[in-house]
């Protein structure tokens, strides 16, 4: 069984990004692209979205540490605006740290996320504003659900009462179509470098 799904495993990463026959760079592609940033990613969409922006270009793409760490770069609003993604793994580090800070004229926002193996820690917002040189900061705090246990609440309500779904399978697909961006991007700039993976 474990041959089998790894051999589907590499038939869909083929699929989504041809040539990736370097082990560290699957390994990044599989680990630090799709198992872990891809959640940020979604949640950044969701923002975009909101925001009313649209997707971007990759500008940047980079798999590292043996397929531990993973980074990318899109360009958005035409270069007014830059997004920049990074995950790392470091195994003999007992630390966890998960945000995604969105930067305005006036203002910071930052989503800051507890470890997902930690129970009832809360997800914490944190608004940053100005006023000359003074800077205030709030930090806000929606409770202490369990984040797994109101996922499956949600996933239960969709399928036995038809409540919305919040991320859809076009959703998914056009998270893993920037991973797959980003990964073909990361092999590019390797056969332009010389370096063959």
């Amino acid at each position: 069984m474990i041959a089998s799904t790894e051999a589907r495993q590499r038939e869909q990463v083929e699929r989504a990004v041809p040539g990736l026959d370097d082990p560290d760079a699957f390994r990044g592609f599989v680990g630090a692209y799709c198992s872990s940033i891809v959640h940020d990613v979604n949640a950044v969409h969701g923002l975009l979205d909101a925001l009313g922006v649209a997707d971007g270009e990759v500008v940047g793409a980079s798999l590292f540490a043996r397929g531990e760490g993973g980074q990318g770069t899109v360009r958005l609003l035409d270069g007014q605006a830059l997004w920049t993604m990074a995950h790392v793994a470091i195994p003999r580090l007992p630390d966890y740290r998960e945000r995604i800070t969105l930067y305005f004229d006036d203002a910071a926002l930052e989503l800051e996320f507890p470890s997902p193996y930690l129970n009832h820690q809360p997800t914490r917002l944190t608004l940053r504003t100005g006023d000359g040189h003074t800077l205030s900061s709030r930090d806000i705090s929606s409770g202490y659900e369990e984040a797994f246990v109101e996922e499956l609440k949600g996933f239960w309500s969709a399928i036995v009462e038809g409540a919305p779904v919040r991320n859809t399978a076009e959703h998914a697909r056009r998270d893993m179509t920037l991973l797959a961006g980003l990964a073909r991007h990361h092999l590019a700039q390797l056969k332009q470098s010389g370096v063959h993976p």
